[in-house]
């Protein structure tokens, strides 16, 4: 039989009151994953995620440095930054990379 979760707590006194008694895990919380490669996949998941948004920022920062520059160049390089960063993360977000 699977283990109940408490109520949701609906107003501070009740949260309060939770948070003093304090919050127990249960034995079948505590336990690892059965497939350990799962947690490998999103810990890459969330790397790949995050620099893909630097990549995004980098390729913004070219753009703005070409625009104050009048640089076509440099905004050109800027945007295909930001597009291959963007494709790469929809990609990954999809799981078709």
């Amino acid at each position: 039989m699977p283990a109940e979760s408490p109520p949701p707590v609906a107003d501070g006194w009740r949260l309060r009151a939770r948070i003093a008694e304090g919050f127990t895990m249960k034995p079948d919380q505590l336990e690892a994953h059965a497939n350990p490669e799962e947690t490998t996949g999103s810990k890459v998941r969330i790397v790949l995620a995050a620099l893909g948004t630097l990549m995004a920022v980098f390729g913004i920062a070219i753009c703005v440095f070409g625009l104050v520059e009048f640089n076509n160049a440099k905004i050109l390089i800027g945007v295909c930054v930001i597009v291959v960063s963007t494709i790469t993360y929809i990609l990954m977000l999809t799981g078709g990379g």
